[in-house]
């Protein structure tokens, strides 16, 4: 199971005939969540011609809302909600701010404007592919750490927390498709002597990097 999200608050800001679009972006858990985000940019911006907005919440993207906020019908909320379908991004709610300049931009300039305001919002707040994983923890003697941590780090797994008393304990979080190798590694590691156990289930967010050749047309489709 994976889905592709964005891990933190950011906002881009331009301008274009005079019209000043600012896109807010934040990683939301559920609708009330993305609800309150958009209540609070809309108190923000108060003095905004409009603060058009739209969110996608769910793994399976299951809520999907768009508003235009008093700009012509479909110009606004809905290409904003199109550039979070086609980068297939959810757990995302994003409001565009515009402050009007005094020129008409028509109906198509509204849509490629909203659009790629939303879509420089979601890239200053960084993609991740966020995949489900197990916390494993592991149970090594003194002796034994620096070359079972070195070995396992090189291997590409990130140590994310360490205890140390008696004997050194460790976690990491693991991809669900990568818990085998894992398991096998650190038996091979040990010698048999160290059983990695489970900790419980996680969600592992890994960085996605978009193409350099990709333009303000729209997100890589990452299915």
């Amino acid at each position: 199971m994976q889905y592709f999200t964005v891990d933190k608050d950011a906002a881009a800001e331009w301008t274009i005939e005079r019209s000043r679009f600012i896109a807010s972006v934040r990683p939301v858990e559920t609708e009330d969540e993305a609800r309150e985000f958009i209540r609070m940019i809309q108190k923000k911006h108060w003095d905004a011609t409009h603060n058009v907005s739209a969110y996608i919440v769910g793994v399976e993207h299951r809520v999907q809302h768009a508003d235009d906020d008093g700009e012509p019908s479909g110009t606004a909320g809905r290409p904003v909600l199109e550039a979070l379908r086609q980068g297939d991004l959810t757990n995302v709610v994003v409001v565009v701010t515009r402050y009007f300049g005094g020129i008409k931009l028509g109906a198509g300039g509204l849509v490629r404007a909203y659009r790629k305001s939303a879509l420089l919002g979601v890239r200053a707040a960084h993609i991740v592919r966020r995949r489900r994983g197990v916390r494993m923890r592991l149970r090594l003697d003194y002796a034994a750490y620096g070359t079972v941590a070195a070995i396992l780090a090189s291997d590409g797994y990130a140590e994310r927390e360490a205890t140390y008393d008696d004997r050194v304990t460790l976690w990491y979080d693991v991809p669900e498709d990568r818990l085998a190798a894992f398991q096998a590694l650190v038996s091979t590691l040990t010698q048999g002597r160290v059983k990695a156990e489970a900790a419980g289930a996680v969600w592992i967010d890994e960085p996605v990097r978009d193409s350099p050749a990709e333009d303000d047309a729209g997100l890589s489709n990452r299915r």
